[in-house]
């Protein structure tokens, strides 16, 4: 069962990632990791494969030109798929369908075989997929399931399908439990069963997202939706810093309108409750090491009041942040 990167132009084979059917579907996790130059790009590619379940993460730095490839992909499975940098065009011979992604974006179909043309920008990219058997996907999700009824009774009858006609938007919960896959330093079966759990809770993220799809309407143009994703990597960069809905609409050339608007539909929360989120997130840790007091933690993470950190953490968590042992 191999995966297999070509040149489109040559169609010579550039890397053959051999995958053992009954390993992936064995209880053993089995990770590989390659690392390979196409045309001027250098590409880092990685594997984890157990019990069902595949994951795939590709990261490229194209700096010159577009880079052009075909992948041949001959697991039946269903296949998530998170275009997470960049923007990339896929071409799915089997579908005879073309998709121009952008980045934070991710859509999902079945095939039993899977032949793609891949066209990257210029800069970097970055993707990361979940396949799954069929009898994985439908023990995880059973035959019904709000917001993918219609893929799940296609893909049980057997017929291929790809889930949406426009590629949809990675929301903000769908983004930290991707990163949570791709960061995991545990190792052996501690990792498989960690893995598996967040598998299936970005299902149900995809299952509920499905089920709420809408399109957006806040933001009409890339340039603006760019912008968008700036303000987002500002927050993670900067959530230290005092900041404001004023600030951000200066900073990014937005409306008020199409701040607010724009970071709901695509990340499904508001400004605010991202930069709170983001914070708190931060503080946790912190919090554990015990190093520093709760006043400390509080303004390292970029509150001006202890006890305003003090009850947001609360209303997150269920407890306060002297509770943590």
């Amino acid at each position: 069962m191999p995966i297999k990167f070509h040149n489109e132009e040559s169609k010579q084979f550039i890397s053959i990632n051999e995958i053992d059917v009954q390993k992936m579907i064995s209880g053993d996790l089995v990770e590989t990791e390659d690392m390979f130059r196409l045309q001027d790009a250098a590409v880092h590619f990685k594997n984890w494969y157990f019990d069902g379940y595949r994951m795939a993460h590709s990261w490229l730095d194209n700096q010159e030109n577009t880079l052009s490839y075909g992948i041949n992909n001959d697991i039946d499975a269903v296949r998530f798929y998170f275009n997470i940098k960049g923007n990339t065009n896929f071409h799915y011979q089997e579908f005879n369908k073309n998709f121009n992604v952008n980045r934070a974006q991710y859509n999902l179909l079945y095939s039993p075989e899977l032949n793609t043309e891949v066209v990257h920008g210029k800069g970097i990219s970055e993707i990361f997929s979940l396949q799954l058997k069929k009898e994985r996907f439908t023990a995880l999700l059973g035959e019904s399931c709000v917001g993918l009824n219609k893929f799940v009774q296609q893909l049980m009858d057997g017929k291929e399908m790809i889930f949406s006609s426009s590629w949809l938007y990675i929301g903000a919960e769908i983004e930290r439990c991707v990163s949570s896959m791709l960061n995991c330093s545990y190792i052996n079966e501690l990792k498989s069963t960690y893995l598996s759990a967040k598998s299936t809770e970005l299902l149900i993220l995809l299952a509920h997202a499905a089920s709420d799809k809408q399109e957006i309407t806040g933001i009409k143009t890339n340039a603006d939706k760019d912008k968008i994703y700036g303000v987002k990597e500002f927050l993670d960069r900067c959530y230290t810093e005092e900041i404001s809905l004023d600030k951000l609409c200066t900073g990014f050339g937005l409306n008020e309108f199409k701040l607010k608007k724009g970071f709901k539909d695509i990340f499904n929360t508001s400004v605010i409750d991202y930069l709170i989120s983001r914070r708190l997130e931060e503080s946790y840790p912190l919090l554990a090491e015990k190093k520093l007091n709760i006043s400390e933690v509080a303004y390292k993470v970029g509150y001006s009041s202890p006890s305003h950190f003090s009850k947001s953490f609360k209303k997150r968590f269920g407890f306060t942040p002297s509770q943590i042992k």
